[in-house]
């Protein structure tokens, strides 16, 4: 079932949360914060790791405490993406309360020209985050976090349908598979072999069969696509 992010789960007490805004890319992560009693936020560079963005989280926790502000809620956004929605599934089982927004609700100025960073990028996403915590009107969207099941589920019905070669040969729509399933360091059709079932995720878990056995199955078809349009 899905988990919707249409607005926030309460009234938030600054004064004992965290807000943070996560940037995604595949070897590092950009983590902007801001925590209680301190005007400006903080950006970290982290590894992109599930487990090294918890720790990190208690470290801030920990940090908070010592200087008097005992913390009773985490809220953290990211962009959808390729990744699918394997992190925000993993931290709201941890007690981190995720929302997930739409990357083409959010604003873009066409007439400025600047160069895109992940830094410049994370700042617009806390700040989006921010603003729509205070309610403020037509700021972005949140889509809905599905679970493990529903996912998977969607990604077979996108993997059927009629045969289209030049889709099936395009290797990016293999990476993206790749990337919604979760699974780490995959490049091109190396998922052809079986050890492509026992991938792990970013988060340093072992991947469920059904997700290794998804991106085995878009390999294949590529593959056969391949050899029927030569």
């Amino acid at each position: 079932m899905s988990q919707l992010s249409g607005s926030p789960q309460a009234a938030v007490d600054y004064s004992s949360t965290i807000i943070c805004a996560l940037e995604l890319s595949e070897k590092k992560w950009v983590l902007a914060v801001q925590v209680p009693g301190v005007d400006r936020h903080s950006r970290h560079v982290l590894d992109a790791c599930g487990d090294g963005l918890l720790c990190f989280v208690e470290r801030l926790r920990a940090r908070c405490a010592a200087a008097g502000r005992k913390i009773a809620r985490v809220i953290l956004t990211h962009e959808a993406g390729r990744d699918g929605f394997w992190l925000a599934r993993y931290l709201a089982r941890r007690g981190i309360e995720v929302h997930v927004i739409q990357p083409s609700s959010l604003p873009v100025d066409r007439r400025a020209r600047r160069a895109k960073t992940d830094i410049i990028d994370v700042e617009m996403l806390l700040r989006t985050l921010m603003a729509w915590l205070r309610g403020e009107p037509r700021v972005c969207s949140m889509v809905p976090i599905p679970s493990e099941a529903d996912e998977e589920s969607a990604a077979r019905v996108s993997g059927t349908g009629r045969f289209d070669p030049g889709a099936a040969i395009d290797r990016q729509q293999d990476r993206r598979h790749f990337g919604d399933a979760g699974h780490k360091g995959i490049q091109g059709f190396a998922a052809r072999s079986a050890r492509a079932i026992e991938l792990c995720t970013p988060a340093g878990q072992r991947s469920h069969s059904s997700k290794g056995e998804s991106a085995h199955r878009a390999s294949a078809r590529s593959t056969r696509a391949r050899s029927e349009v030569d």
